[in-house]
């Protein structure tokens, strides 16, 4: 969420999708933004906070340029990979993902 409108070719902006409109005299109008890829801390422009992170399986930056296109990729959901060392080294010794027997034969 921004305090302010945000001129930036990182964000892609929700207002077409999410109403976030101040209901208040009080409640300050914010806007809503997307943003696809890697950021660092300068990608965070001045009165704006990250309200949620999530991973997604695959984008191609020139696809997720809208809205739609980046709603779409969160529903489609992401891939978890998770490869357990003791498993694959079937009961050996393990280090650094390297797989060593128990004992060395002829010695």
């Amino acid at each position: 969420m921004c305090s302010n409108p945000v001129n930036s070719s990182l964000y892609v902006e929700t207002a077409p999708c999410l109403n976030t409109s101040a209901t208040s005299l009080v409640q300050q109008k914010t806007y809503s933004y997307v943003k696809v890829g890697a950021m660092a801390v300068g990608d965070l422009n001045r009165g704006c906070s990250v309200e949620y992170a999530s991973a997604l399986l695959n984008y191609s930056k020139d696809y997720m340029r809208s809205y739609k296109s980046i709603h779409s990729a969160l529903m489609y959901g992401f891939e978890l990979k998770v490869d357990w060392p003791y498993e694959k080294c079937q009961g050996q010794w393990t280090s650094n993902s390297k797989c060593f027997p128990h004992t060395i034969p002829g010695t």
